[in-house]
């Protein structure tokens, strides 16, 4: 309750200049009902007349918001709307989600828009939907484009009712449901036989759960669409594209009859990583598409309140009922407890209910194994701060932090340089990282010697920001431009540029300039000679997201200085550089070097422009094609390093002159040869000649042991990220594997990688498929 005081207050504070317009936001009492409904429930939160003032505020509460979306801004009210959207009351998070979008959606209302996105609250979908609209982030579009209407089914619309659970999980005939499975009504293709999740388990996990449940082992998609594609090509169009453009999708058939029917069709699992909502996905395909019973029809089908557990467990909807005896205002808070699934809320909880229904399950919350940063934020390269709570102090128990975006991470794994064993019930700690941590979200994890997880939690770190101060904002075309900088990263490739204004962070512009380390100083950049609406922006380590950026206008003469702007001593403008001398040329140290190698190559006679660069190619490649490259950052003549491929081949090193890419300015050979001193894993197959779509067995050893090695098939001589099926090996050092054979004759390698890292091939060995 007095989280809903709080936001609603907040909402009244805002809103009361405005309270002269009843006509049109009906706002005209609005201040004086929540003055009512904070008298009404301050003495009794949980009596009728707290409930009827809320009953009275929620509908103004809701044109508030909606006043915000058309009359406020974006700077102030964003933060205030993104906590509304993740309020447990479906009209004011709609609200708020369309007020988001009439401001302007930024990345960082990606995450409470996308949670929005997966309710099973028909209005609040399609508001979701709207804002990821108009929200100009590649996941967000990639989410809007799976949830737009299709003429055969809406999965969305104007409801603030829980939708109900569209099949019956009993009928759907999978025994034991992955943790914390989520259904996509957004994403519904229920009449096509296709039902589609996400679950908080990881790939691997939810992988081994299906093979379990079928006794069959994982194949990869290939081999379903060559067996499937002619009579249900239709049914997987789009995990077939799925498969080839946003990442692998692994298949275990639950159900195999020899002749699919509509009495007896077949029942296939398909697991993938679910980028854009950040989860594991999966789904169940029924061949023919009938969609599976609904929990109340046909009749003979089990009630969802006789579904498994599990059933109840994933589903976060309507089907969890409340306890008996339990209030509105206990539920509403219990609610609360378990979406923000944090020991804060489970405290809170008890403080305001210390009787409530849920005191055991909060309790119990507060006396398991857990750990708890210090935030749920940090700073890029801040160090993380935690604590953890009941560790049972037997079982050699140690604290690990590790990105979130690994299929089947290896629970071992740290990013910390130093990472405590737990000797006591309770403790504290600070991880800090041998270089930084990158902006994104890292897992914490308690794990014991015998690799079995003990808690975790979740961290953000977020991006870290500059500050750029400049004298003024207009200049004349070619004027020098003053620029003082800090909160830099102090790293040598750190630079600032000057953009056009609207282009992407990752079009750094021209001119620009290296701050050569230093978290903080002055450069002198010159304006550009083209008259227009610019930015002055600021990156880190040579990486394209942007730090900091200044809005400036070339056109006019020099305004005055901004008041309060710091004087900044301008460096020293260079020199316009002389026309090469003679043809350009590139030479490196070696003819031949190792693969994923890092090379210092010479230039000489360039032309002086920051953007000339040198790049690797596939020798007959077009100029663009190049695999990786590095600037020179001006200068005729210096020095460059680059990284070379993977993949150990003949290649060539180019020469272009500010970004020109019509002509190549130098070129010389290079061959990359398989990396020195690395590990490799022995493949043995049981034939080297296989009939299309037929078994290959084979036998491994000297894996890593890491959960995520894996064996592949691949064309010959295709890139070592170009697989056409795999499977894990799952821990195992050595043992054997299934694959089947590719339906198209050919020439194929089976392959072996450890740790899903494909710049590094282990181990391969040829096989030929040949003509039926």
């Amino acid at each position: 309750m007095k989280r809903t005081l709080a936001f609603i207050a907040s909402l009244a504070v805002l809103s009361g200049a405005h309270a002269a317009e009843p006509e049109r936001f009906s706002l005209k009492d609005y201040n004086q009902r929540v003055a009512d409904l904070v008298a009404a429930c301050t003495p009794d939160p949980a009596g009728a007349a707290c409930r009827v003032a809320q009953m009275s505020v929620l509908p103004s509460t809701v044109e508030a918001l909606s006043f915000l979306g058309y009359q406020g801004s974006y700077d102030k009210n964003a933060a205030m709307l993104r906590d509304y959207a993740a309020y447990p009351v479906p009209q004011i998070a709609t609200a708020a989600i369309y007020a988001l979008a009439r401001l302007g959606p930024h990345a960082e209302d990606l995450p409470v828009i996308r949670e929005a996105l997966l309710s099973d609250v028909a209005g609040l979908r399609r508001a979701a939907l709207g804002a990821l609209k108009i929200l100009p982030d590649p996941q967000a579009q990639t989410l809007y484009k799976r949830g737009v209407p299709n003429p055969d089914y809406m999965p969305s619309g104007s409801s603030y009712r829980h939708d109900p659970l569209p099949f019956d999980p009993k009928a759907a005939g999978v025994t034991t449901w992955p943790e914390k499975a989520r259904y996509l009504y957004f994403r519904d293709r229920r009449r096509f036989g296709t039902y589609v999740f996400t679950t908080t388990a990881d790939v691997a996990g939810t992988v081994a759960l299906f093979e379990a449940q079928s006794g069959t082992k994982a194949v990869g998609f290939g081999e379903i669409a060559a067996r499937f594609d002619a009579q249900y090509g239709d049914l997987l169009a789009e995990w077939k594209a799925q498969n080839e453009s946003e990442g692998a999708v692994q298949a275990i058939m639950l159900h195999d009859p020899a002749t699919p029917s509509r009495d007896d069709p077949a029942l296939v699992a398909l697991v993938f990583d679910d980028y854009p909502l950040g989860a594991t996905g999966f789904a169940l395909v029924r061949l023919p598409g009938d969609p599976l019973p609904t929990p109340n029809a046909p009749p003979e089908a089990a009630p969802v309140a006789s579904a498994p557990t599990e059933g109840h467990e994933w589903f976060d909807g309507g089907a969890r009922e409340p306890k008996a005896g339990a209030t509105a205002d206990d539920v509403t808070a219990w609610k609360e407890v378990l979406f923000l699934a944090t020991l804060d809320a489970a405290r809170d909880y008890l403080a305001k209910f210390p009787e409530g229904a849920y005191r055991a399950e909060a309790e119990a919350m507060l006396a398991a194994p857990a750990l708890e940063p210090a935030s749920s934020t940090v700073g890029e390269g801040e160090p993380v701060k935690l604590a953890w709570h009941n560790m049972p102090v037997d079982r050699d128990i140690a604290i690990r932090i590790a990105k979130d975006d690994e299929a089947a991470p290896d629970l071992w794994s740290t990013q910390a340089n130093e990472t405590p064993m737990v000797t006591t019930a309770d403790g504290e700690v600070v991880l800090a990282a041998s270089y930084r941590f990158d902006p994104g979200i890292y897992v914490i994890r308690a794990v014991d010697r015998d690799g079995e997880l003990i808690a975790d939690t979740n961290v953000q770190v977020t991006l870290g920001q500059a500050t750029l101060t400049l004298e003024s904002t207009t200049f004349a075309p070619g004027a020098e431009i003053a620029v003082a900088y800090a909160d830099m990263a102090g790293d040598k490739k750190d630079f600032i540029s000057i953009a056009k204004a609207g282009a992407t962070d990752n079009d750094y512009g021209s001119p620009w300039q290296y701050t050569n380390g230093g978290d903080s100083g002055r450069l002198t950049l010159l304006a550009p000679s083209t008259p227009g609406a610019y930015e002055v922006r600021a990156y880190y380590r040579d990486e394209r997201d942007v730090r900091a950026r200044v809005a400036i206008t070339v056109g006019g003469a020099a305004a005055t200085p901004a008041p309060g702007a710091p004087p900044a001593t301008p460096t020293p403008t260079p020199a316009t550089p002389a026309a090469p001398n003679g043809p350009a040329t590139i030479t490196i140290p070696n003819a031949s070097v190792p693969a994923n190698s890092k090379i210092e190559v010479t230039f000489a006679n360039f032309s002086g422009a920051a953007n000339d660069y040198v790049s690797v190619a596939v020798p007959g490649s077009a100029n663009t094609a190049y695999l990786s490259y590095a600037h020179t950052g001006g200068g005729a003549a210096g020095k460059v390093v680059l990284t070379m491929p993977a993949e150990p081949g003949d290649y060539e090193l180019r020469a272009f002159f500010n970004e020109d890419e019509s002509e190549v300015k130098a070129q010389i050979p290079i061959k990359v040869t398989p990396p020195e001193g690395v590990e490799t894993a022995t493949l043995t197959l049981d034939k080297q000649s296989y009939q299309p779509g037929e078994t290959i067995l084979i036998d491994y050893a000297n894996m890593s042991g890491s959960q995520v090695d894996y064996v592949a098939t691949a064309e010959m001589g295709a890139k070592y990220s170009a697989y056409l099926s795999y499977v894990y090996t799952k821990g195992a050092k050595a043992g054997r594997a299934e694959l089947k054979a590719p339906t198209k004759p050919g020439t194929y390698e089976v392959r072996a990688f450890y740790n899903e890292d494909e710049s590094i091939l282990r181990g391969a060995v040829t096989f030929t498929v040949v003509s039926p």
